[in-house]
């Protein structure tokens, strides 16, 4: 038994839930990093000890997920594996700036403070703080939903873009009526939107849960020749009983200080943002 089978053996009993079809689909991948004319099917059969029918599925899969191309009866790798490879590396060494901007804001205010990134047209936490002035303390929760009508760091992204598709956005999340407070009205939204997208910052105020508010600004980076572009926001989040609408405002220019520190400091490729969102005058 060769030292291969060995280590194969080995993986099925850590592994024993393993997807054959995952499992090959992946080496698949990793045999086309090291071929640069590609594979043909019937080399892929063999590399894989399969039938071409089973070759062919899983190619049929890699290509229809962009993660390979066909040029002549040769198949090869897109470029997608290495940009994902490059973004995951920029989100890093964006972290670690972001956390330099954001760490001394929960530090200095004592609350809970995190960053939430805009892939596409979803947004979601990424990173967090928590301050240790006070006893009682608002959890991370950076798997939790963001709501977009009732969160200041889904509003705050959202008054970067015309209200009508920051509307559609919305309805497709769902407005959802929590509380009394909760606003859900077009009209009051669109009010708030205007508002918000003239002052640089968003505000909730137990809109999401009682004894919850917020305030959060997006993170907006200059392309050269196109203009801003929205790629996340960031936030603060306290008790109400610590902070009223009027704290909230007054901690707004911290807020906005540090995510125009990341936006300054936010990665570029090829002209363009990692993660963008184009702004859009407010409507």
């Amino acid at each position: 038994m060769s030292k291969k089978d060995d280590v194969d053996k080995e993986a099925e009993v850590i592994f024993p839930d393993a997807v054959v079809s995952v499992e090959r689909a992946l080496l698949i991948i990793e045999l086309l990093t090291e071929s640069e004319s590609g594979m043909t099917l019937t080399e892929v059969a063999m590399a894989l000890a399969v039938n071409k029918a089973i070759a062919s599925k899983l190619l049929q899969t890699l290509e229809k997920c962009e993660y390979i191309f066909r040029h002549g009866n040769n198949f090869l790798l897109t470029n997608k594996i290495n940009n994902l490879s490059v973004r995951q590396l920029d989100q890093q060494r964006l972290l670690e700036q972001a956390t330099a901007a954001l760490k001394p804001v929960a530090d200095s205010t004592g609350e809970l403070v995190r960053m939430a990134l805009v892939e596409r047209e979803r947004i979601g936490w990424v990173l967090g703080f928590q301050g240790q002035a006070h006893v009682f303390r608002l959890g991370l929760a950076l798997d939790s939903h963001i709501h977009l009508h009732a969160l200041a760091t889904g509003r705050a992204w959202l008054s970067t873009l015309p209200f009508e598709k920051a509307l559609e956005l919305m309805r497709r999340d769902g407005l959802t009526r929590f509380n009394k407070y909760t606003i859900v009205d077009p009209k009051e939204l669109r009010r708030m939107h205007a508002e918000e997208a003239r002052q640089g910052y968003s505000v909730t105020y137990e809109e999401i849960e009682i004894g919850v508010c917020g305030v959060a600004a997006p993170i907006m980076v200059d392309l050269p020749g196109q203009g801003p572009v929205c790629v996340g926001a960031a936030s603060i989040a306290a008790p109400s009983v610590r902070m009223d609408r009027a704290a909230l405002h007054a901690a707004a220019p911290l807020i906005v200080a540090a995510t125009r520190r990341i936006g300054r400091l936010w990665p570029l490729r090829d002209g363009e943002a990692s993660i963008t969102q184009r702004r859009h005058p407010a409507a």
